[in-house]
């Protein structure tokens, strides 16, 4: 998904219905209050422009505000306040910004890069690159996921039709592993017996079962049986999927159960 971000000395001249804006936490040109105001339901991104202030996700270095060597100092007074941080600079600074961090023993920020006049592409090692100037705003193409900037993305459960995995082990057990039925199903339930330390690594994104896979299921619930005292035998450990192994495996490897 691409992102656009609008920043701006004064948030009067930013587009009207921005959802990603950036403004000043701190020096003359301080906006933050304005910029929420005008945009009430956007995300706000504040940008400090001294290295001693404890404020802000991004660190302005440029002519006139952080320099380089300050940006390492900064990062860290950020992060020991819980914040992920990022520093701005052009690409011209950018080889000194980060030859600073390495002096420093600093693990390096993300970077919103500025370089006006070229395509709106992010280039390699950077979250956000500054594009378009004009009159009355700043334009940047943003990544999907800034860090420290967008909430975390919660993890989705793959859903798996205990149906499919059935159909996919049963389809000819006996096999060596190579067959593609319902792979999607199949591929958690293998990186969940791989965990377990059933299944080889090889093995484990195939989206086959074949007859490894089997033998590594059988075991699962060989074990899970034995854990909780079930008394399982034949058919119940013969490496074809039950509902209750595989609840049980999805619930301890994060997927979900359908029908």
């Amino acid at each position: 998904m691409t992102r656009y971000m609008y920043d701006a000395v004064d948030p009067s001249g930013i587009p009207a219905g921005a959802t990603l804006v950036a403004g000043y936490v701190n020096g003359r040109y301080a906006n933050i209050p304005e910029l929420k105001a005008r945009f009430p339901h956007a995300v706000v991104v504040g940008i400090a422009v001294t290295a001693g202030f404890n404020g802000g996700t991004v660190l302005d270095v440029e002519a006139g505000d952080a320099t380089p060597a300050q940006a390492p100092g900064w990062v860290k007074l950020r992060r020991a306040a819980g914040v992920d941080p990022t520093v701005y600079c052009n690409t011209s600074t950018w080889p000194a910004v980060r030859a600073a961090f390495a002096a420093a023993d600093v693990a390096p920020p993300h970077y919103w890069i500025a370089h006006f006049g070229v395509a709106a592409v992010i280039p390699a090692g950077a979250i956000a690159l500054q594009y378009k100037n004009t009159a009355q705003y700043d334009e940047s193409v943003v990544a999907a996921y800034w860090p420290g900037v967008d909430p975390k993305p919660v993890p989705t459960k793959p859903k798996v039709s205990l149906k499919n995995v059935i159909a996919a082990a049963k389809a000819d057990p006996a096999a060596a592993q190579g067959h593609t039925t319902h792979p999607s199903d199949v591929r958690p339930v293998e990186q969940a017996l791989k965990a377990e330390g059933y299944l080889a690594a090889q093995y484990a994104a195939d989206g086959s079962f074949g007859s490894l896979t089997v033998e590594a299921y059988a075991k699962w619930q060989k074990a899970y049986s034995a854990a909780h005292h079930l008394g399982w035998t034949g058919a119940d450990v013969n490496g074809i999927p039950g509902r209750t192994s595989l609840t049980a495996l999805g619930a301890k490897h994060n997927f979900t159960v359908i029908a």
